[in-house]
């Protein structure tokens, strides 16, 4: 905790050709604002038309319903807007031997609050390092590695990063691997079809047919390989399916959580209500002449208002990840429904 304490405040302050880090208090008085998020990797005919500012959907498990939920269903033009320009910045400046603080390349109302742009955080980050989530951070993501298939994963997964980002869109390792589950999916398929009807083709020519078959399935993966590295589908049908897989993935992976999205709103709401009705309590108690907190009761009390305060916030993250999760979800539902009705615009 000292050190990340230290580390988060610290800036860059060249001494002697070493680096070295240098406290400034000034930098605390700016609050954090995130860049903007990964840009979507999906079709611009799918982009241009994506339907965000629509109601909230089910996002699976415990019974959760069709709702209105505004964190869910923000649409990516204006979370773009609110987070639109880079953030102010602090670096050094060797021509004048000190550490500058810019407003960085956005415009700001007159008393509007200047923020500074520490990097690109996950709320885990923040809160691991900074001690706070933010509940629309559009570089939160999910990770959905621990529900992935040993043989979809690729040598180097080490370097891979399989999520799904606040703004409801894949990965591009995610992306890649969904489309290949697919693919590799369809070629055992056709691997086990050609298996049951090998009897059919005996002789010289069969052999002959079977090779020419093999060649030609063969070329098909290596071509459809190389449109998924080139960042493109391989089909309609084929992505359709991939995207209902993803959505299998995120469903389960919310469904992985003890509470539902509601149980964590009402918690963190009760949350709230009992640390109004304890600062309401104290403060009676502190303006009443007769009643006198002792060293050791103020010291429970800043305990327990610890303890509380570090339950918000670890509820507060595990409802972002959940959110993640649902827009995710419903972006895979959008995204199939446009498929299945404009298949014109992806010529095979």
């Amino acid at each position: 905790w000292a050190r990340s304490t230290i580390l988060s405040r610290a800036v860059y302050l060249p001494q002697h050709g070493n680096e070295a880090g240098g406290l400034c208090p000034v930098g605390d008085l700016f609050n954090y604002e995130p860049p903007p998020g990964p840009e979507p990797l999906l079709p611009q005919a799918f982009l241009d038309t994506a339907p965000w500012s629509g109601p909230g959907d089910n996002g699976g498990g415990h019974g959760e319903g069709e709702r209105r939920n505004s964190d869910a269903s923000t649409s990516s033009s204006s979370s773009h807007s609110h987070f639109q320009g880079i953030s102010g910045d602090g670096t050094y400046e060797p021509h004048t031997d000190s550490f500058v603080f810019t407003t960085g390349d956005r415009h700001y109302r007159a008393g509007e609050q200047i923020h500074l742009c520490y990097g690109q955080y996950t709320n885990l980050h923040l809160l691991e390092i900074y001690g706070f989530v933010m509940s629309e951070n559009p570089q939160e993501a999910v990770s959905l590695l621990d529900l992935l298939p040993e043989r979809l994963l690729t040598e180097n997964r080490d370097g891979s990063n399989y999520e799904v980002y606040e703004s409801g869109y894949p990965s591009w390792d995610l992306l890649c691997l969904i489309r290949r589950k697919v693919l590799s999916d369809r070629g055992d398929n056709n691997s086990s079809s050609s298996s049951d009807n090998g009897g059919d083709n005996g002789g010289e020519n069969g052999g002959g047919r079977k090779k020419v078959k093999k060649r030609a399935r063969a070329a098909s993966i290596e071509s459809a390989e190389r449109r998924i590295q080139e960042g493109n589908m391989v089909g309609v049908a084929s992505e359709i399916r991939a995207f209902q897989y993803l959505h299998d993935l995120c469903e389960r992976k919310l469904r992985g959580f003890p509470t539902s999205i509601e149980e964590d709103e009402e918690a963190l709401r009760l949350l709230g209500r009992g640390k109004s009705e304890s600062s309401s309590h104290a403060t009676l108690e502190s303006s009443d002449g007769t009643l006198k907190e002792t060293e050791e009761e103020a010291e429970a009390e800043a305990e327990d208002g610890s303890r509380e305060g570090n339950l918000v916030l670890a509820v507060q993250w595990r409802l972002c990840q959940k959110r993640v999760l649902r827009k995710a979800m419903r972006t895979c539902r959008l995204y199939q429904t446009h498929l299945s009705e404009r298949p014109e615009l992806y010529p095979q």
